[in-house]
């Protein structure tokens, strides 16, 4: 069985309002800078394929982090944003499968048109109405599925995260947020 590689995300932080919001007070309050900064660097370090794992290595001088703390406020915002990522990847497969389904009668249309009417204008219609619902299937799944599948993918690993509080030992790759 293949164990996927747990790849190491080091960010240094002095103070609790760069992994916290001071404006958001629900379950899920990590800073949006320090979100975007984990899946920036998540998005860098990965390989490609499914099997991907992140360890979060948070080093500090401050004494005033729990590590359960920010392991749940990290877990609940990325399981959010995957199940957004999801719902996302959903539409875009519905939105593929209209548009096939539109294409595959439109050029069945197309070709009883072709057949049994001698119009000219409307076999053209048909047939340039065909190419855009196809088109717009092929677009739908070798264009936009592959980034918001990778995209599902990342979120989902930093949503299954081992997140750790460190002194701060100088890494070698330290990620200081503004």
């Amino acid at each position: 069985m293949n164990t996927p590689l747990t790849h190491i995300i080091d960010v240094k932080v002095n103070e609790r309002e760069q992994i916290f919001s001071a404006f958001n007070y629900t379950d899920d309050n990590l800073n949006p800078e320090f979100s975007e900064l984990l899946y920036t660097k998540a998005d860098q370090i990965a390989t490609r394929g499914n099997k991907q794992q992140f360890s979060i290595c948070i080093h500090t001088d401050s004494n005033n982090f729990e590590t359960a703390e920010v392991a749940q406020v990290v877990h609940h915002h990325f399981h959010d944003a995957y199940d957004v990522a999801k719902r996302e990847l959903r539409r875009l497969n519905r939105l593929a499968i209209v548009m096939l389904v539109l294409g595959i009668i439109t050029l069945v249309l197309d070709l009883l048109a072709q057949k049994f009417a001698d119009f000219y204008l409307l076999t053209e219609i048909l047939n340039i109405t065909d190419w855009v619902f196809v088109w717009e299937t092929v677009d739908i799944w070798f264009l936009r599925c592959p980034p918001a599948r990778r995209e599902a993918t990342l979120l989902r690993a930093l949503a299954y995260a081992t997140v750790s509080i460190s002194a701060d030992d100088r890494p070698l790759v330290t990620t200081y947020i503004k």
